[in-house]
């Protein structure tokens, strides 16, 4: 595999949004390469070359991928949150049924609940979103007793 096209696949495994854009960009490079005989392909680098004088054109610059959404996964029931970690293993919504012992229809219906409190729209943003750390928010300490006084109930 090409090494430009395998960085970009490595690019898209890690989670950057902008990376599949340039992943395709990259294998209908490879493809329009392929499918050219290798004379009028050298033809067509040298020609570049003479255009640009002898200096590869600028790589286009990367675009920034877009910040993920602000969403709050500790916002989320205990079984929402468990869904959301199976789709961010890649299951189907009749795998993760079958695993936490409840029907397809129940699991679409906690999935479209964790779609309308997250604010996002598919189960690829629910899946990037499932490998960030959850922030739960920090448990309320139970007062102490004081010394001589009486004790909590």
């Amino acid at each position: 595999m090409d090494s430009r096209l395998r960085t970009e696949l490595n690019r898209v495994a890690a989670g950057n949004p902008a990376a599949l854009e340039d992943l395709v960009a990259e294998l209908v490079r490879a493809l329009v390469e392929a499918s050219i005989s290798r004379s009028v392909l050298a033809a067509l680098r040298e020609e570049d070359a003479q255009r640009t004088g002898g200096h590869t054109r600028p790589a286009a610059p990367r675009r920034q991928p877009p910040e993920p959404p602000a969403a709050d996964l500790s916002q989320l029931s205990e079984r929402e949150l468990q869904i959301a970690r199976l789709v961010g293993r890649a299951l189907t919504n009749r795998q993760i049924a079958n695993r936490i012992g409840r029907s397809p229809h129940t699991v679409n219906y906690h999935l479209r609940q964790i779609f309308r409190k997250l604010r996002i729209g598919s189960r690829v943003e629910l899946a990037a979103l499932a490998q960030r750390p959850v922030r739960m928010p920090a448990p309320v300490p139970a007062r102490a007793s004081r010394p001589g006084g009486p004790s909590p109930s």
